[in-house]
């Protein structure tokens, strides 16, 4: 990213964000287009970190000067996860649960049987959840598709000047740059301590309302207990700023 430029790599993040979404509205047999919804959010969990996590720091190093960065940062940290925050609203809002009756009545040990779920969905309800579905999927294919054309009409790869000497300096080749991190033992051990506390953070998160719906937790409940889930860890990264 710092030796192609922040522009190339938005691009294509953002290229292969719009092409997912496309996948995922490709009329199909259900079993092909659960593997193609499969394949679409395969790619973008590739493309998201690019302008993300990795994104966030090569903008702030580009545009801004030091005494700047930290606020920088900070600041897209947080709306980063105040996106997140309101995605637990928004989803359940959009596909809401139709009514089961109690759920643990399709429990099996301390998990819904989501088969035994399904079987006893009647045809109006997977109608009304697929059309719910379409809907969030397109939403969601429109947004995508604004910004992706917004990037390509203006998005300069750094500013007419840079902010500081470091933001002019040279960046080492991608080659060159991956050897360094790949034999860099505090590099393995941050990217240790950042996979496991964020990988189990985010497997858990993504399946909460499954997960809660063993205790009668309805998925709109479980929306919000993500979203303030993410607001607590909004005023921990205020704190640490």
């Amino acid at each position: 990213m710092c030796f192609l430029g922040l522009r190339f790599a938005v691009v294509c993040s953002m290229s292969l964000q719009t092409f997912a979404v496309v996948c995922e509205l490709i009329p199909s047999p259900p079993h092909v287009r659960t593997a193609l919804i499969t394949f679409a959010e395969f790619l973008i969990s590739v493309a998201v970190p690019a302008v993300q996590n990795a994104g966030v720091l090569v903008l702030s190093a580009t545009w801004f000067p030091p005494h700047e960065r930290m606020t920088a940062t900070a600041i897209a940290t947080l709306v980063s996860y105040l996106g997140s925050a309101f995605s637990y609203i928004v989803g359940p809002n959009l596909v809401p649960d139709v009514d089961y009756g109690n759920l643990t009545h399709y429990q099996t040990g301390k998990g819904i049987d989501i088969n035994k779920l399904r079987n006893n969905t009647t045809p109006e309800q997977m109608k009304f959840l697929l059309t719910r579905i379409n809907d969030y999927l397109f939403i969601e294919a429109v947004l995508v598709g604004v910004l992706f054309f917004a990037v390509l009409i203006y998005f300069p790869a750094k500013p007419p000047s840079p902010p500081s000497l470091s933001s002019a300096a040279g960046r080492l080749e991608f080659a060159s740059g991956a050897k360094t991190l790949l034999t860099n033992r505090s590099f393995w051990l941050l990217l240790l301590i950042f996979s496991l506390s964020n990988g189990v953070n985010w497997g858990w998160s993504s399946v909460q309302d499954l997960i809660f719906s063993g205790v009668g937790i309805d998925q709109k409940t479980a929306g919000w207990l993500g979203f303030w889930a993410n607001v607590a860890s909004l005023l921990g990264i205020s704190f640490s700023w």
